[in-house]
């Protein structure tokens, strides 16, 4: 089971990463329209599941306020808004991600034991 979540981990972290990557190019730099629809297409597919794995944690943590309190800002970074300062917020979502792959790997050890080497 440990290897599925680090598997589903790392495929929202690299569609995390490419979409933000996507969404600033398209932000910067001239590009066709079908470029861009596809592009949102992707965005508001992407954060889809990103609400979906969002409200399976937070169904299957312990403490629902304070899961609520620490992801507040990746709440807002995985709306779908046409606005570039909330979309840098999926910057927090990705470290959120790359966070949880990682204790996804390495199961065995406890929170504290991964903060301590981070």
């Amino acid at each position: 089971m440990e290897k599925s979540k680090q598997r589903i981990y790392l495929i929202l972290i690299f569609a995390t990463f490419l979409d933000i990557l996507l969404l600033f190019y398209v932000a910067l730099r001239p590009v066709s329209s079908t470029f861009r629809n596809t592009v949102f297409a992707f965005d508001i597919i992407l954060c889809a599941v990103l609400w979906i794995e969002f409200i399976y944690s937070y169904l299957k943590s312990d403490d629902k306020k304070q899961y609520l309190i620490e992801n507040s800002l990746s709440i807002l970074g995985m709306l779908p808004i046409n606005f570039v300062f909330l979309r840098a917020l999926r910057l927090v979502k990705l470290i959120q991600l790359i966070k949880l792959f990682v204790l996804a790997r390495d199961s065995e050890k406890t929170i504290s034991d991964f903060l301590k080497h981070t």
